[in-house]
């Protein structure tokens, strides 16, 4: 995994985040990349001006049919599991 300076900010959650980590790339994120809010969960893409931009409809129906992105799913809920009930 490798962690790039990408400052962006969700467009579903409003929050900045600073950095991204590739989790099947060796490579700095793209502009078609999916991305994951680390705060809300929401999955988007990366625009071609480096923002965040929410998937189509149709993106979206592909993004919840894809076996891997579950899995991330479900282990974003059980660390953000963890961090509420740290608080």
């Amino acid at each position: 995994m490798e962690t790039t300076d990408l400052p962006v900010i969700c467009p579903v959650c409003g929050v900045a985040q600073e950095a991204a980590t590739s989790l099947s790339e060796l490579q700095r994120p793209k502009p078609g990349s999916l991305m994951l809010c680390f705060d809300c969960g929401s999955f988007n893409f990366l625009a071609d001006d480096y923002s965040l931009r929410i998937p189509t409809p149709e993106e979206q129906q592909g993004i919840d049919a894809d076996p891997e992105v579950r899995r991330i799913k479900r282990a974003w809920g059980k660390i953000k599991a963890m961090r509420d009930n740290a608080n």
